[in-house]
């Protein structure tokens, strides 16, 4: 019996430290006004998830557009930069809290989230690119 304790005490003690090394690798959520001093005083990569109709009714200055929809998407995840901060935004926020998972699996150490995307960026008075 006290062995069976033993175990089940390790088992629990590796769940919990596994739990708490995945709950690090999520992103950041940024407010707009933050991200935007964000890409101004750093090198980062910013990623447009949206549609490549939607990225061009305007984008967000020097973002990529990365198709969060599309069949290739993961394979054109694996070809980026993993060495650089990692900024992601699509229009509400939903898209790319979902790609955060491919970004995170394909080594970014650090991924931010435009917090309500470019609707939220619009709202704040900030300004696309077309």
């Amino acid at each position: 019996m006290k062995k069976l304790s033993i175990v089940l005490f390790v088992i629990i003690g590796f769940s919990l430290l596994n739990c708490k090394q995945t709950s690090a690798q999520q992103s950041t959520l940024l407010e707009p006004k933050e991200m935007k001093e964000f890409l101004a005083s750093n090198d980062v990569l910013l990623i447009d998830v949206r549609t490549p109709q939607e990225f061009k009714s305007g984008h967000i200055e020097n973002a990529v557009n990365v198709d969060f929809k599309s069949s290739d998407f993961s394979e054109a995840v694996q070809k980026l930069d993993t060495t650089k901060t990692l900024v992601i935004y699509c229009r509400s926020g939903r898209r790319s809290g979902m790609g955060t998972t491919e970004f995170i699996k394909a080594g970014f150490d650090e991924v931010l989230d435009l917090k309500g995307g470019v609707l939220n960026w619009q709202k704040q008075g900030l300004e696309l690119v077309k």
